[in-house]
């Protein structure tokens, strides 16, 4: 039997000097690949690339991945369309933000 193995992408028969070689391959002396090859994980990866991004693309990147788990209905795409279309008022200048504090004494009078 001629012994034979990979070599460049062609297979090429084994030479006098790597016979022994191909002999404890085949015996399974020795692996092809080594003991200890690890791959980073593509969720690692992708974690460090999103952490090098900008606050504010990370901010929709959080936002796009939340909304991925939740059900999909009418009333939840009526909420999200309301929710942009007051985040590009305010980021417009169409509208003020008022503070907290101050939004809730107007609520107190409104309803006193």
């Amino acid at each position: 039997m001629t012994a034979a193995r990979m070599r460049g992408g062609k297979w090429k028969k084994v030479g006098q000097q790597d016979s022994a070689y191909a002999s404890r391959m085949r015996c399974g002396m020795l692996s092809a690949m080594p003991q200890k090859f690890t791959l980073p994980t593509p969720v690692e990866d992708l974690a460090a690339q999103a952490l090098s991004l900008p606050s504010e693309d990370r901010a929709k990147l959080v936002e796009r991945l939340i909304a991925s788990f939740e059900p999909r209905s009418a009333a939840q795409a009526a909420w999200l369309q309301l929710a942009r279309s007051r985040r590009d008022d305010v980021h417009s200048g169409k509208v003020a933000m008022v503070p907290g504090d101050e939004a809730l004494a107007r609520v107190r009078a409104r309803i006193a």
